[in-house]
């Protein structure tokens, strides 16, 4: 029997490094490539945001590549950025989560209410103008799990046990992350800015222990 052939590793890049090493115009080309069909607000923030966001700090973009035919194809993206959520509440979480909240959180007696500090997933999507063969080889399972590995290598440089993301409220994207280990705990109504990109006003709130 002939040997297996294995599937390409994707890899990450920031897009700080990017933009160092090619240049903003360039770099703009190689973002204009991806499109997440089923998300608007993806897009957006890719294009039009991703770039601002890294030149001032506000959030970290990493691209992710797999190698296909001897070339680099951008197959997805996320971002990271650094939040606190304040609990008012626990009631939604078995006693197991709650100590784990209360352990890393700080207690305010006069507001009663826990503030967590989390690293965000703000943005998460695949690439589907990328053609068909490329996207079979890579799913939305790995590139989240992408995503939580990059959180837990930021942990271990700095602090923190928990990452936090939201989504819109369907079926499928809450049983994608729940089954992925996060916990829906509440929901955040949408800024103005933001109607645009969503059908509902609000996002639903979603946390993971790692």
């Amino acid at each position: 029997m002939g040997e297996k052939l294995q599937k390409p590793v994707p890899y990450l890049v920031n897009l700080k490094d990017l933009l160092l090493e090619l240049g903003e115009s360039e770099v703009r080309k190689i973002l204009l490539r991806f499109d997440c069909v089923f998300n608007g607000d993806v897009n957006y923030f890719l294009h039009e945001k991703a770039i601002e966001f890294t030149k001032r700090g506000f959030s970290t973009t990493y691209l992710v590549f797999l190698p296909f035919r001897g070339e680099p194809e951008l197959v997805g993206y996320f971002a990271i950025a650094t939040k606190s959520i304040d609990f008012y509440k626990l009631s939604g979480f078995n006693s197991k989560y709650k100590n784990k909240i209360t352990t890393y959180a700080t207690y305010d007696r006069r507001l009663k209410k826990h503030t967590l500090p989390v690293y965000l997933i703000g943005q998460l999507g695949k690439n589907y103008s990328a053609v068909d063969e490329v996207l079979s080889l890579f799913s939305g399972e790995q590139l989240l799990r992408l995503a939580c590995d990059r959180v837990k290598f930021i942990q271990s440089l700095s602090s923190g046990r928990f990452v936090y993301l939201e989504c819109e409220d369907t079926p499928a994207l809450l049983k994608f992350y729940e089954s992925n280990g996060f916990r829906v705990f509440d929901r955040r109504l949408l800024d103005k800015d933001e109607n645009k990109h969503f059908k509902n006003p609000y996002l639903v709130q979603l946390i993971r222990y790692l």
